[in-house]
């Protein structure tokens, strides 16, 4: 959330600090359903503007993406890992 707070530069409006991760949460709604095998996320945000609003919701879901990707490729690389260490040579 933080991410997303630097990049739009999410402030108060009366006193120009920026809002915490937990003040963007409660402006932000996810819900989760499944949608055949896969899990259909749908992102809402409550902003003064909808333009705002729109871009809130795209920085999030960029992040996410990237978020999962790195995670993705982090677990495939110790999965293969996991994979080799049958054949693993003793101090090798």
């Amino acid at each position: 959330m933080n991410q997303v707070i630097l990049e739009q530069d999410l402030r108060h409006l009366n006193t120009g600090q920026l809002l915490s991760g937990k003040e963007l949460l409660g402006r932000l709604g996810l819900q989760i359903e499944k949608s055949g095998d896969l899990p259909l996320l749908t992102m809402t945000a409550n902003a003064s503007e909808p333009r705002q609003a729109k871009e809130i919701v795209e920085s999030w879901a960029r992040l996410f993406v990237e978020n999962n990707a790195r995670l993705f490729e982090t677990e495939a690389g110790r999965s293969y890992e996991f994979q080799l260490e049958p054949y693993a040579v003793p101090g090798s």
